[in-house]
């Protein structure tokens, strides 16, 4: 264990930036090893089973399965698709996880991956007894 931390503060002497790239962006993703191994033409394994909401006076939910690879720029993409007459081109809007009742968590950095905010909420088995994760739009 010592000897991983004396590689890694070499490291971070080595490439200074880096502290700075983390606090920008946040920590890197680790890929799993069981993850490459089972990486092939199915994307079904790497789906997210999500719920947006629009917040209006309607209140739509629409049950999705996206890839967790997804850019937040590619989710704001596919949410203005979703909705078309709620949310035209000169509609701002934010998106938000839901945590719970009371908390929910804004989806700010665009090129970040859905899977960063939403974490370990990925469909192995493809169950519809699973819970949703739940993705608020509201607009500005």
């Amino acid at each position: 264990a010592q000897d991983y931390f004396d590689h890694k503060l070499d490291f971070i002497h080595q490439h200074r930036q880096y502290q700075k790239l983390i606090i920008k962006h946040g920590e890197p993703f680790l890929t799993n090893q069981n993850q490459v191994l089972k990486k092939g033409l199915c994307i079904r394994r790497d789906l997210l089973k999500v719920q947006f909401e629009l917040a209006d006076e309607n209140d739509i939910k629409i049950e999705k399965k996206i890839p967790s690879s997804m850019t937040i720029a590619k989710l704001k993409t596919f949410v203005r698709r979703l909705f078309p007459s709620q949310l035209t081109n000169d509609i701002q809007f934010n998106l938000f996880v839901v945590i719970d009742k009371k908390h929910k968590e804004l989806i700010s950095n665009d090129y970040q991956d859905i899977q960063f905010y939403l974490g370990n909420s990925l469909i192995n088995n493809n169950n519809d007894d699973d819970r949703p994760s739940i993705i608020r739009i509201e607009t500005i």
